[in-house]
């Protein structure tokens, strides 16, 4: 059965002027439904699972608010080793307008908003900023990108620390049964 791609007056957005868009872009877009919110819960609980498995100290308690507008970003972790404490802010961007349009300048737009926002009151206080942008596409924003590396780094350092003395107890137990010295393993 093909969608119809003329819209009825009774799919109108109750929050905006738009029609339903039958391909879905709207409900990516509107800030009033459900598809946008889960989107950034969907980010939220994902960074907060990568920070748990490499150690990264995380908190989505006690996110300081900025001073003069009481905004607050989405979590708070250390990834210098105690230096300076970094605030994220989440967002997930749709990069077609609610009519279907493409914008190209949807995830550089969307950073740019988070810094306004949130760099320089972040900064005034003492904590660094990252905004951690992504498209409904897979598209990463060079921040989160960079924060994610930087996790998978902590990760595999934690693997190399905590596995590195079974493989050389491994190694020695093997070098133990070679009957004289030298022989290959």
């Amino acid at each position: 059965v093909p969608l119809s791609t003329s819209p009825s007056p009774s799919h109108r957005c109750s929050a905006a002027s738009w029609y339903w868009y039958p391909y879905g872009h709207h409900r990516m877009t509107c800030p009033k439904t459900s598809s946008f919110h889960a989107a950034h819960a969907q980010l939220a609980k994902a960074f907060a699972s990568i920070a748990h498995q490499s150690g990264v100290p995380f908190t989505e308690k006690g996110v300081p608010s900025h001073l003069t507008s009481q905004k607050v970003g989405d979590a708070l972790c250390n990834l210098s080793n105690g230096a300076k404490k970094l605030v994220l802010d989440y967002t997930v961007v749709h990069p077609r307008r609610a009519n279907g349009a493409w914008n190209e300048q949807a995830l550089a737009n969307s950073v740019r908003n988070k810094w306004n926002h949130h760099g320089q009151p972040y900064a005034v206080l003492g904590y660094a900023f990252a905004p951690c942008a992504a498209t409904t596409y897979g598209q990463l924003d060079a921040h989160l990108l960079r924060i994610l590396h930087i996790a998978a780094k902590r990760r595999a350092e934690l693997l190399h620390v905590y596995h590195r003395p079974l493989v050389k107890n491994i190694y020695i137990k093997m070098k133990e049964t070679c009957p004289q010295k030298g022989q290959p393993l």
